[in-house]
């Protein structure tokens, strides 16, 4: 589908987390369609109903590499002209083998600069901030362990961002239970669920402004490790929040591909 006014940007895909959580305490967890071997992960085959200690990016859903549901959906949307995977880099043969694998669910011309991981996501998320294309107006930065994301979502996004107006976007979504702040496993106060909510990706900020704000952050001493970018960026600017059109749950343990 062509667009009019496509403004290119800059996309991070984050890949490099360890699964730890993934492959933790999950003995229940049943081997089927979803779940591949190691030996067949480094052979390119994913037909084996071997359950390993595989990272979740190289499980399948819906017969489709987890990583690869966002990665297709970004460079399809023809919105993204500086796309950078950061992975574990001793894992990039993997990464390539899927990719040339379903190279059919392409449709856009696929360019991608590979970036080694970091230890901690913000760290990862600093690496591929390296390089970035500073003269491109926004970087996008999504964990691959969010597959659900849509096109509609990314067109609806883009149709929210403006240049000189916004200093960021990022994804959110209403909390259905009551929330608690707890201190030693007792009830401190309810906290008002009509102004809390749960935060996802992508997660959206003007490029250079992103880098300025990421680079005194990585300056600090003895910094706080955060969870997400707005809270790095959002200490500097104000961050505008939007509700996407789509299901946009992020995979953390096996038993989220039962569901």
């Amino acid at each position: 589908m062509v667009k009019e006014n496509l403004i290119f940007n800059n996309l991070i895909l984050l890949g490099a987390g360890k699964s730890s959580r993934f492959n933790k305490g999950d003995d229940t967890f049943v081997a089927n369609k979803n779940s591949i071997s190691e030996d067949s992960v480094n052979k390119g085959s994913i037909n084996q109903d071997t359950v390993s200690k595989v990272k979740k990016q190289f499980f399948l859903l819906d017969g489709i590499p987890l990583f690869l549901h966002s990665l297709v959906t970004f460079i399809n949307s023809g919105y993204f002209k500086k796309i950078i995977l950061v992975i574990d880099l001793a894992e990039k043969q993997k990464y390539l083998t899927f990719i040339n694998q379903y190279k059919k669910l392409f449709y856009q011309e696929i360019d991608i600069t590979f970036v080694q991981g970091g230890e901690h996501r913000y760290l990862s998320v600093w690496q591929g901030l390296q390089y970035v294309d500073e003269n491109l107006p926004f970087v996008f930065v999504h964990d691959c362990a969010r597959p659900y994301l849509t096109e509609r979502a990314i067109i609806k996004i883009v149709q929210n961002l403006d240049e000189k107006k916004s200093d960021g976007l990022v994804p959110v979504e209403p909390l259905v239970n009551s929330v608690k702040e707890v201190e030693n496993n007792y009830i401190v106060k309810t906290l008002p669920r009509e102004k809390t909510k749960t935060v996802t990706t992508p997660q959206v900020f003007p490029t250079k402004n992103f880098l300025q704000v990421y680079s005194q952050f990585m300056e600090q001493k003895n910094k706080n490790i955060p969870t997400d970018d707005s809270e790095i960026y959002g200490e500097k600017f104000k961050v505008k929040t939007i509700q996407l059109p789509c299901k946009n749950d992020k995979v953390t343990f096996r038993s989220d591909f039962k569901n």
